[in-house]
């Protein structure tokens, strides 16, 4: 388990350095700003800590798990909207934090294209599974 987290942690590294170079656009956000997971736009948590929940149909909130930058929030959204056909939200817990939106469309295309984002959107969902089992 621990060679995983490092090989994903590194590949975040990886995701981080390709979203500079495309020069996507970053967003700040400030403490309990929210931002909702939408099908155009993967969000890449660049620094700061969110609360991921998801609003259950009577309006309660169900916390599914906190997140610290760099992560690729939308891979955990598009991983919990097989499960739960809720609204998954994004909020800020931290003073500040900063976000890299790029469209899924481009994104797709780039780990079709370069084998070490392959590897880090594969790590990420092993990750995943491993910690929800």
């Amino acid at each position: 388990m621990e060679i995983m987290i490092e090989v994903t942690k590194m590949n975040c590294d990886y995701v981080l350095q390709y979203l500079e170079k495309t020069e996507v656009p970053i967003v700040s956000k400030k403490n309990h700003d929210i931002i909702m997971c939408g099908l155009e736009k993967m969000i890449f948590l660049k620094e700061g800590v969110v609360k991921v929940s998801s609003i259950l149909e009577d309006g309660r909130e169900y916390n599914i798990t906190y997140a610290k930058g760099p992560d690729l929030l939308s891979l955990m959204c598009d991983t919990l909207r097989e499960d739960v056909a809720y609204r998954i939200r994004i909020r800020v817990e931290s003073e500040e934090a900063s976000f890299c939106l790029v469209s899924r469309e481009d994104f797709s295309r780039a780990v079709k294209r370069d084998e070490k984002l392959k590897e880090y959107v594969e790590a990420y969902y092993r990750e995943n599974l491993q910690r929800a089992l």
